[in-house]
């Protein structure tokens, strides 16, 4: 009865005269000790600011609660920028947060772009990589709140990059680095540029992303070509690299995510290179030209155990649902699902899979925010000779963000009682998902370029039930990135694999978390990188649980 509830009130189904369900989230930014606003300076640098705004989530101090970093704000391009760094806020429980950032060490005061956190050295604790138009920055994690920025790591590419992934490309046990690189500008050539002539990326040359292997010691290198990964630049823009098995032979694929050019998917062979497989497996282009794709989200909405790909676009063009078919084909299901129109006609950045109402199927959602405000915009589209992709769209700065339901069997809808959430009218960017509070509901993280950093604490999901796993790396130090879990409960396995979320210019990575709906306990399978499998049976729900590799289910308790 519940699921069925849900579904009708998802639907907007639920008879006249019935009580309306409650809000999903709630807007809790002043309460939370998250003060912050993320802004650029779009007289002088002109596009770079209107793509700026991420965020990550990560315990990078092992409590037990998810801690949150903000890239920085860009007031004014030329001038010191020592007051609108990127910020750390260590979460000290109940869903508050302090400002760590002075005595964490951290100084990122360029043209921040995103951000992400990942154990980069294989010592257990979470380091901050930070992508930037110039050099990207590594923050190695000391273990004792602070932090020291890496220096000659290999890492800093020196382009205009936007995401990031991490994977073990040759099966060695260290992390690996593909960044996304957009496009051919730099801060000078913007600043030099006719005043209000507003670019689109149809005026630039993408730029080649990138894949550093781990030599270990702290050191990368610059191993596209050797990869298989090298593209012509006239054919990539990059904007978000996701991580998938899409084959489920046990490693890792790369999923590039471009704007106003054909998407692409490389098959990893398992011996530290790449195939391309978008023609044969319809990953690339969807309609009849390529959309401009923003963010990405991964997960398995269908409920079948593959990998299928959710790809944010422009205004004007629907969302792009690749489903996958056995591991061979991803088909066109954004129409039959009735995804493809959720959010239209808004300009869509960060998305995600997540259970928001632990009824056991992944929700998504879209925040949305045009490039820039209405007069800068207009001024430019004339300037630009009446550019038509300018405008495309809502025409608002600020605009609606959209809660997606899951309705099972392959069908979504629109979640039109989301509370705040879908009351909100944001610039939006990046965005990240986790249990703030712990209280067993999923709460969610948007950086909006038209207000403050927003906090969105979830108000239902903690009355379904739940499980969280998080794998964790044994004495040898070696990744356990890809570990996939599968819980079964209720007559149904989902499973999901442990990776940092790609979003939009947002990483963030905290334990594997699954809806059980009413069921009071679940069995749980786990399968690590190296093919070794544990599974434990009647785990009881309501729990985090930490599990190492030969080792027992460990229940964690916030210190």
């Amino acid at each position: 009865m519940r699921r069925l509830l849900l579904c009708l009130a998802a639907s907007g189904a639920i008879a006249a005269g019935a009580a309306p369900p409650p809000g999903v989230f709630r807007d809790v930014t002043k309460s939370s000790g998250v003060s912050m606003r993320v802004q650029g300076d779009l007289m002088r640098l002109k596009l770079i600011p209107t793509m700026i705004g991420g965020c990550a989530i990560g315990d990078f101090d092992g409590d037990g609660r998810p801690d949150l970093y903000v890239t920085n704000s860009i007031p004014r391009w030329g001038k010191p920028n020592a007051d609108s760094c990127g910020r750390l806020y260590r979460n000290v429980g109940g869903g508050r947060f302090e400002d760590v950032t002075a005595r964490s060490g951290i100084h990122a005061c360029g043209l921040g772009m995103g951000a992400f956190w990942v154990d980069l050295d294989g010592d257990g604790k979470l380091d901050l990589y930070l992508t930037n138009v110039g050099p990207n920055a590594v923050w190695w994690n000391r273990g004792d709140g602070t932090f020291e920025e890496g220096k000659d790591t290999g890492l800093e590419d020196p382009l205009f990059s936007v995401g990031a992934a991490f994977l073990d490309v040759d099966g060695d046990g260290r992390v690996d680095v593909a960044v996304a690189n957009y496009l051919d500008s730099t801060p000078e050539w913007e600043a030099a540029q006719p005043q209000f002539q507003l670019r689109v990326p149809e005026d630039y040359v993408g730029q080649p992303s990138h894949l550093y292997r781990n030599l270990g010691g702290r050191r990368f290198q610059d191993v596209t070509r050797e990869a298989g990964l090298a593209v012509p630049p006239v054919e990539t823009k990059t904007l978000s690299i996701a991580v998938l098995d899409y084959d489920g032979d046990g490693h890792d694929d790369l999923y590039f995510v471009n704007d106003r050019v054909p998407n692409r998917l490389f098959r990893n062979r398992g011996d530290g290179t790449f195939e391309e497989t978008t023609a044969e497996t319809g990953a690339g282009t969807l309609g009849d030209h390529p959309r401009a794709g923003m963010g990405v989200a991964v997960g398995d909405p269908f409920g079948d155990g593959r990998e299928s790909l959710f790809v944010t676009n422009f205004g004007a063009e629907p969302n792009s649902l690749y489903r996958n078919v056995d591991g061979v084909i991803f088909e066109d299901a954004g129409a039959a699902s009735g995804i493809a129109d959720v959010g239209m006609p808004s300009v869509r950045w960060g998305t995600h899979f997540a259970d928001f109402d632990n009824d056991g199927w992944p929700d998504t959602y879209v925040v949305g925010g045009h490039l820039a405000p209405r007069l800068p915009r207009w001024l430019g589209h004339y300037k630009s000779g009446g550019a038509s992709y300018v405008e495309a769209g809502d025409s608002a700065y600020a605009q609606r963000a959209f809660l997606v339901h899951n309705l099972g069997g392959g069908k979504f809808a629109e979640w039109t009682e989301s509370g705040d959430f879908g009351r909100a009218r944001m610039s939006a960017r990046g965005t990240a998902v986790a249990d703030l509070d712990g209280d067993g509901a999923l709460d969610l993280v948007v950086v909006d370029l038209d207000g403050p950093v927003r906090i969105f604490r979830n108000e239902i999901g903690a009355r379904g039930r739940w499980i969280a796993v998080e794998p964790v790396a044994g004495a040898d130090g070696k990744t356990v990135l890809g570990t996939r879990v599968h819980v079964t409960a209720g007559g149904r396995t989902q499973t999901q694999a442990y990776r940092v979320s790609p979003s939009y210019a947002s990483g963030s990575l905290v334990p594997l978390h699954f809806g059980l709906g009413e069921a009071d306990a679940a069995s749980v399978a786990v399968r690590w990188p190296d093919g070794r499998t544990q599974e434990y049976s009647n785990v009881p729900a309501g729990r985090t649980y930490r599990v190492r590799a030969g080792g027992e289910l460990e229940p964690v308790a916030p210190r």
